[in-house]
């Protein structure tokens, strides 16, 4: 399995239901939702593609019809920059941040969504999502 992040704008609900089994060449492929997290925005889903099942199609169907898609992402903090505040891990909502006992920023990376609250929540903007 392939894990796919989707990002649902508010206006898709609006004009198209979201699909979690769509038709690809001829075939119903049916995803598996992992996460998700709805906004005043819309909808963040974290979905399991089929290993047999083509990741850039999926992703290419998907975005034509108004959703952002994208493969399971990766944080990456520079460590040198990093002041360990905790922003990062405050707006971290699947816990791919957090901070230890200690106070030590720890990377799980297979919490990571590919959100990027992350990213706009550190003021050392010493987060890169991949």
């Amino acid at each position: 399995m392939v894990r796919v992040n989707l990002i649902i704008p508010k206006s898709y609900f609006e004009t198209i239901k979201p699909k979690f089994a769509i038709e690809m060449n001829g075939e119903t492929v049916t995803t598996t939702v992992i996460r998700s997290t709805f906004t005043a925005d819309g909808a963040h889903f974290v979905v399991d593609v089929p290993s047999d099942v083509d990741p850039e199609e999926f992703i290419r169907v998907m975005s034509s019809e108004g959703a952002k898609a994208f493969r399971r992402a990766l944080v990456v903090v520079d460590r040198d920059l990093c002041i360990e505040c905790g922003e990062c891990t405050a707006e971290c909502a699947y816990e791919a941040l957090v901070l230890d006992q200690d106070f030590h920023l720890v990377v799980n990376k297979d919490n990571c969504t590919g959100c990027r609250a992350c990213t706009d929540a550190c003021p050392r903007h010493c987060i890169t999502v991949h």
